[in-house]
C-alpha cells in the first residue's frame, strides 16, 4: 500500500511540474521585442493617475492629464521587426525608428537631424495582447506657472504640491 501512495505521488509531482514548466514557456513569447511587434489600436482612453496634496486637486489634474494626452486616443502604433513603428493619428502617418528593451520604448522623432533628435521615452508593459503605455509626466506639472494652476481650479493654489503625474493608455493588438 505504501508503494502505492509513492507512485501516486511521483505521478502528481511529475504533472504538477510538466504542467508548471509548459506555463512558463508561454509565458516567455511576449516578452521583449517580439513581443511588442504587431500592430496596436486603443482599448481604454488615456486616464491621468495623480497624487497631490489634496484629492480634489488629484481630479483635477487627472482630468488635465487625459486632456493632454488624448492624441494617444487616435493613434495606432505599428511596430515591426526591422526596428521602425508606423505611427498613425488620423490621417497623418510617419515611420521612425524604435528601440524596446526592458519595458523601456524609445521612439526617435525627427532622425534626419542627428545633432537634435527628438527621442521619446516611455515605459510599455506588452501582456500577451494587451499593451501599457505610461508616460510619467511629473516635470511637466511641477513646474506650472502660477495662471495655469489658477486656471485648473487648484485649491490652494500657493501650497500645492504634486508628487505622481502619470499618463496611461491601454492598447489592444489588432
Amino acid at each position: 500500500m505504501e508503494k502505492k501512495w509513492h507512485v501516486l505521488l511521483a505521478t502528481i509531482l511529475t504533472l504538477a511540474l510538466t504542467t508548471g514548466l509548459t506555463s512558463c514557456g508561454s509565458d516567455d513569447d511576449n516578452d521583449g521585442e517580439k513581443g511588442i511587434i504587431g500592430t496596436w489600436v486603443i482599448k481604454e482612453e488615456v486616464k491621468g493617475t495623480v497624487t497631490t496634496n489634496s484629492t480634489e486637486n488629484d481630479g483635477k489634474i487627472a482630468l488635465d492629464i487625459a486632456y493632454e494626452y488624448d492624441y494617444l486616443n487616435q493613434t495606432t502604433f505599428t511596430f515591426k521587426a526591422d526596428g521602425k513603428v508606423t505611427v498613425t493619428q488620423g490621417n497623418d502617418t510617419g515611420e521612425y525608428p524604435y528601440t524596446y528593451e526592458n519595458n523601456i520604448l524609445k521612439i526617435t522623432f525627427h532622425p534626419e537631424s542627428p545633432e537634435d533628435p527628438d527621442i521619446e521615452t516611455y515605459n510599455v508593459v506588452v501582456n500577451g495582447n494587451t499593451l501599457t503605455f505610461s508616460i510619467d509626466c511629473l516635470e511637466e506639472y511641477e513646474d506650472m506657472e502660477l495662471d495655469f494652476i489658477l486656471n485648473l481650479g487648484i485649491k490652494d493654489p500657493f501650497t500645492f504640491t504634486i508628487s505622481k503625474a502619470i499618463a496611461t493608455a491601454v492598447y489592444s493588438r489588432k
